[in-house]
């Protein structure tokens, strides 16, 4: 579900649902799209934690390991 509900997998979902079955693609586009998300998932991928920066107190950009 994480992967089909978030953003990105929104734009996955939309350009390549027709590689997938006509019967999965509904249960795909009626059910897990319309969920409610549990609350205990985590986002998957990069995203912004919110107050980190990439760039350093002089404005020069940081170097982040993944």
């Amino acid at each position: 579900m994480n992967l089909v509900c978030a953003p990105g997998g929104k734009a996955f979902w939309k350009d390549r649902a027709y590689m997938f079955g006509d019967q999965f693609r509904r249960y795909v586009e009626s059910d897990l799209m319309t969920r409610e998300p549990h609350p205990d998932a985590k986002p998957m991928g990069a995203f912004s934690i919110g107050g980190v920066s990439d760039k350093s107190e002089a404005g020069e950009p940081v170097a982040r390991p993944f």
